[in-house]
């Protein structure tokens, strides 16, 4: 019998990180979601991965 649901993605996101961030911070970031249409999550990774990058 064939699984059922959703494939198993190869790069799969399986750890959890808690950020604590100012008011003002937060509400800048949710301005600029809205503004580019990404989600928090994409806004954040993509932020941590140039950020990472930049130190080699």
């Amino acid at each position: 019998m064939a699984k059922i649901g959703r494939p198993r993605k190869e790069n799969k996101k399986e750890k959890v990180v808690s950020v604590r961030l100012s008011d003002e911070i937060y509400q800048k970031l949710l301005a600029y979601i809205s503004s580019t249409d990404q989600t928090m999550t994409e806004v954040i990774l993509r932020g941590l991965e140039k950020e990472l990058s930049s130190q080699k």
